[in-house]
């Protein structure tokens, strides 16, 4: 009789696994129908507004104060060495897109401006954006991507824009040297953006895992960053249509995953040592700017927390199922003997 009983309770317990597997099953589904990503943060994105004037390449321009910003924290990069970073806790992003052309602006506290990286000591604070190179993909390794799962990578740093800043303003020793052949100008022979008129102060970069990581073939991404009161700003721009397959095209309407990175200069961050963030959503709206409030971060996406609402229901409805519905089998006369 014992045996008996063991099977009652088990069948019990199997109905019970079925229910709930159904109930994963249904999930699963409705997720798919719904094009909903679980591996990135529903609740979290950026919304890049339409604008009727361009905000330009001025991260001080009077249009950023009328997009909320979303608050992004930041770690210190711990997947590959050199590790460490996560001096910098957070960054502050907005967004915007006016005649094809998307600009980001980023804003973090540091209060130093490190903009030389001319001695080995010295290092220069940088920012950079992450894009997956191609759009409705599984989302990539948030570090540099994957063999099946490119990036693109836009990266400002104070140093490079110092440089550019300083170049063509001359010394005295360059006025009058009598040779102007670049032949005589090694450094722009090698290609130095440092040295080399015309040169973009972003790196508009592609990376398909770690030690992949090389300039794109074509295309070009703006940028221009300023410090002031123990703040960094920077703005990338860049039009929406794509120059190669290593690069996403941006259109209204459509949604992308994006990561940030930032790098302090005076806490010797470079390379890998970097504060990081997840992939966030952004969003290209083809609606124009809402008012900005006041606390410093989007309001994300609602119907992400519906999302969740709802498996909430349901899984407590599966549980009293389970509970309720399905009953235990009561122990016969035969469970007595």
């Amino acid at each position: 009789m014992l045996s008996y009983r063991r099977s009652r309770a088990l069948g019990w317990l199997s109905t019970r696994r079925i229910v709930f597997f159904a109930f994963v099953m249904l999930t699963a589904l409705v997720l798919r129908v719904m094009d909903v990503n679980p591996a990135v943060a529903q609740s979290r994105s950026v919304t890049a507004w339409k604008v009727a004037e361009s905000p330009g390449l001025d991260p001080d321009s009077p249009i950023w104060d009328e997009i909320t910003a979303l608050t992004i924290p930041l770690t210190a990069q711990q997947v590959t060495a050199p590790v460490g970073g996560g001096t910098v806790p957070s960054v502050r992003v907005s967004a915007a897109h006016h005649d094809q052309t998307l600009y980001v602006n980023i804003e973090w506290t540091d209060t130093t401006l490190d903009d030389g990286s001319g001695a080995p000591e010295e290092f220069a604070d940088a920012v950079a954006i992450q894009i997956p190179a191609e759009h409705g993909a599984a989302v990539p390794a948030v570090c540099m991507g994957q063999a099946d799962g490119a990036v693109n990578i836009w990266q400002w740093r104070a140093d490079r824009q110092h440089g550019l800043d300083q170049l063509g303003k001359g010394s005295d020793f360059v006025d009058l040297y009598p040779n102007t052949d670049e032949l005589f100008y090694p450094a722009q022979r090698a290609g130095n953006a440092l040295a080399t008129p015309g040169a973009e102060v972003v790196q508009n970069l592609v990376a398909s895992g770690f030690g992949t990581l090389e300039p794109a073939s074509l295309g070009v991404v703006a940028g221009q960053g300023r410090h002031l009161d123990s703040q960094w700003r920077a703005v990338f721009a860049r039009p929406f249509p794509a120059q190669d397959d290593f690069q996403p095209t941006f259109k209204a309407g459509v949604e992308f995953d994006v990561a940030f990175a930032v790098w302090d200069g005076r806490r010797a961050d470079r390379d890998g040592q970097k504060s990081v963030s997840s992939f966030v959503r952004l969003k290209v709206s083809d609606k124009t700017a809402a008012q900005p409030t006041t606390g410093g971060s989007e309001g994300g996406s609602s119907t992400g927390w519906l999302i969740v609402l709802t498996a909430a229901i349901l899984g407590f409805g599966a549980y009293a199922v389970f509970i309720f519905l399905i009953p235990k089998p009561a122990p016969s006369k035969e469970d007595a003997v």
